[in-house]
């Protein structure tokens, strides 16, 4: 709600929480688009997409592109242009002439095509193989600038390659499910995160935010809120990291039934940050949590034991198994 509502504000506030809980936007805008939608998916990529843009997002981002695309989209553009490029400059050949080119007799026009493509490989790679060489002052022009195009290519390929393999990454696994179990008497809110590389985090520290829509007011307003984890910091993350909400009587969500969850479109937003020993930066990583990837009544599982060397194991396929809890009607509501 705008400053200066006042009363208004209290009176369609469905679930008025404390000031001390309550948050500003994240960025995501205060007015929902459409029913149901998510802010973040599981993977931790925001649920939006631009356009009206310019290819690749705009000027000077094409390196941005090339070092953020998965390693599949980036080969699969590195052998289109490979081949585009040869393509152009076999394509140049045939206008120069292919005579200074082409020395074998006897070639269909299907076997000089590809005579002078792979001689154009061969030139934009500065291989070389020395058994034809171009003939004539357009052919050997084309070769000339051909041969300087893939230096610069590969010098741009290379810098592209290090930024990929230096840009600092994290890959955290979370469990598929949240839970609501219970701890120490009472009720909470958990799930379970691990570091899925072999590299050590330090300092890792987690945020958790509530978000959700208030549909009693003249028109639904999302909300954020922020919820306290009983440890949200520790120095090191050599093990799984179950994290917990515990839901007493200053919790946010205190009183809340599924069906509230529902109607609200509630969402956990899970912010991670964490120092990298490898790269010597903090990496940060995102999940959340909707309504319907909540599991009411149940326990995450162990994810470690020792072994047969006497040192622990992380099994890290077991990080979204949990067991349920037969007293369930004890976890109608929050």
């Amino acid at each position: 709600m705008e400053e200066g509502s006042g009363n208004k504000s209290e009176k369609c506030d469905k679930h008025p929480f404390t000031t001390q809980y309550k948050m500003e936007e994240l960025g995501f805008g205060t007015s929902p688009e459409t029913e149901n939608e998510r802010l973040i998916f599981h993977d931790g990529r925001f649920n939006v997409r631009r356009s009206g843009l310019m290819l690749y997002g705009g000027n000077n981002s094409l390196y941005h592109w090339f070092t953020s695309a998965d390693w599949g989209t980036f080969s699969i553009a590195i052998i289109i242009l490979y081949l585009i490029f040869n393509l152009f400059f076999t394509g140049l050949y045939y206008i120069a002439g292919i005579e200074g080119i082409i020395r074998r007799p006897g070639l269909n026009n299907l076997e000089k095509f590809f005579e002078v493509f792979f001689f154009s490989s061969q030139t934009l790679t500065t291989v070389g193989y020395g058994r034809v060489s171009p003939l004539g002052i357009g052919a050997n022009v084309i070769a000339y600038f051909e041969s300087l195009t893939g230096l610069m290519c590969f010098a741009v390929a290379t810098g592209i390659m290090y930024g990929r393999f230096s840009m600092p990454n994290v890959k955290l696994l979370s469990s598929d499910k949240a839970l609501i179990a219970p701890h120490k008497g009472k009720k909470s809110f958990q799930f379970r995160i691990a570091n899925a590389r072999k590299n050590q985090l330090l300092d890792a520290e987690v945020q958790l935010i509530f978000s959700w829509v208030d549909v009693s007011c003249d028109r639904p307003i999302r909300k954020f809120n922020n919820l306290k984890l009983e440890i949200n910091k520790i120095n090191f993350f050599p093990l799984n990291w179950t994290l917990v909400h515990v839901i007493d009587s200053e919790s946010p969500i205190h009183g809340w039934t599924k069906n509230d969850l529902e109607e609200s479109n509630v969402e956990f937003l899970v912010l991670f940050k964490a120092f990298d020993d490898v790269f010597s930066q903090v990496v940060h990583s995102r999940v959340s949590y909707k309504y319907n990837e909540i599991v009411w009544g149940a326990f995450f599982e162990s994810m470690f034991r020792k072994d047969r060397h006497g040192e622990t194991l992380l099994e890290m396929k077991k990080i979204s198994n949990y067991s349920l809890i037969k007293e369930n009607d004890f976890f109608d509501y929050l």
